[in-house]
């Protein structure tokens, strides 16, 4: 029977907390911050705050896609993601994701 070795134990510690260590530092904290900040619904206030844009630049964006719509009768892409409850705008986080990742790919421009 083998002896009991101190070094052996010192290493498997030692490697047991390396790997415990570094899958705390790859698990994806980012995102699950932004789901306890935002919920799955956002105001517009939540919106530009998550957006790091002003709530003047999201009030431009819905303007001018509503603008197109109305004078083309249609809109080419996905629209920003906003329905409203009396006069307040709410934002679906989820869908907001596809529509980020919708206008960069078409490189949107909102003047």
């Amino acid at each position: 029977m083998k002896s009991f070795s101190l070094s052996n134990l010192l290493s498997a510690i030692i490697i047991a907390a390396s790997i415990l260590g570094g899958c705390y530092l790859l698990q994806d904290k980012h995102h699950t911050d932004d789901a306890i900040q935002y919920g799955p619904v956002m105001n517009l206030a939540e919106t530009a705050a998550y957006l790091h844009l002003t709530v003047d630049e999201i009030n431009t964006i819905i303007t001018l896609e509503e603008t197109v719509l109305e004078s083309t009768g249609s809109y080419t892409g996905k629209m920003f993601p906003y329905f409203k409850i009396d006069k307040e705008i709410y934002v679906s986080r989820d869908e907001l994701a596809a529509w980020i990742k919708e206008a960069a790919t078409n490189r949107m421009q909102y003047q």
